[in-house]
């Protein structure tokens, strides 16, 4: 027979297991959760046009593939690979050509320093809690710099944005300090936002409220705790990239990859002759490819 305690007790472990399966999504990379009947995302290039698609990288073993972002001098792309779902991620860099291919440590959401010799990651601590490190590219320095993740350089070297999921923070590096950009904490703040190449703004997807959709605002780097700009509303993915000259935004929206003017003038437009599913894209320093992670397998 069922009793009210055993009621109560098995309603409470359901409200408990919604809660921990909620924070696993907000805790994870924005990436689906892949299993081995699913295709297996590789990281691809293209042309801004959409044409001479080109595979560069797939690791063997992995199912998963996300956030490719190219070092300043156009040379090496550094991703996250991972066997799917949950299982450890590690970071891997590959030159621009597919060769080299390296790894580099069980970390996760890599990004370049301004002179490409180190590099800033998260990672998860024992407490399940997570911590940004900064290393060399060869691995060694390693260095905790505070806790939070997805940590993203500034232009100028002397600053990382943090995210603590429902906020973002710029830390200084020289002196320690820390200022936190968004004037309202929201629900979520999704991996992979970007500075401006003057560095004088970011670019994040936001879910203000539960069950809200995503927001992509641009926020004013020198302004604290600000009402940032709305550039586009929809299910696109946390991972956006500026144009080298300022003017335009890539992300991927439902799947498919698409760009945007950043004086919001003008509509979205999805890259013409994408094939599969596709995200996290990037834009080459000389505005000629974006790299992204896709699960077509024609080529």
């Amino acid at each position: 027979m069922t009793t009210q305690t055993d009621r109560l007790f098995g309603a409470a472990l359901s409200r408990r297991a919604l809660a921990c399966a909620w924070l696993l999504v907000l805790a994870a990379p924005d990436v689906g959760l892949l299993n081995a009947a699913d295709q297996p995302y590789s990281i691809f290039v293209m042309r801004p046009d959409g044409s001479e698609v080109r595979k560069v990288v797939h690791v063997d073993g992995c199912v998963d593939h996300t956030s490719p972002r190219w070092s300043h001098d156009g040379k090496q792309i550094v991703f996250s690979a991972t066997p799917g779902g949950f299982s450890a991620s590690a970071i891997y860099v590959v030159n621009a050509d597919g060769t080299e291919l390296r790894k580099i440590g069980e970390h996760l959401r890599a990004d370049w320093s301004p002179d490409d010799k180190q590099l800033a990651f998260d990672r998860i601590a024992a407490n399940r809690a997570f911590e940004v490190y900064v290393q060399g590219l060869d691995g060694k320095g390693e260095t905790k710099i505070t806790d939070g993740m997805s940590p993203r350089w500034s232009p100028d070297g002397g600053s990382l944005v943090v995210s603590e999921r429902s906020n973002l923070f710029v830390m200084d590096l020289i002196a320690g300090t820390r200022r936190y950009l968004l004037g309202e904490p929201v629900v979520q703040v999704f991996d992979g936002y970007c500075w401006s190449p003057d560095g004088k703004q970011l670019a994040v997807v936001v879910r203000p409220q539960l069950g809200s959709r995503r927001h992509c605002l641009l926020v004013n780097t020198a302004e604290d705790a600000q009402r940032p700009r709305e550039l586009a509303v929809g299910e696109m993915g946390g991972y956006v990239s500026f144009s080298p000259d300022g003017k335009q935004l890539t992300y991927s929206d439902s799947l498919l990859i698409r760009t945007i003017d950043i004086d919001g003038k003008s509509r979205q437009r999805i890259v013409p002759e994408q094939k599969g599913k596709n995200k996290h894209p990037n834009w080459s320093p000389d505005g000629k490819w974006i790299v992204f992670s896709g699960d077509r397998d024609d080529l």
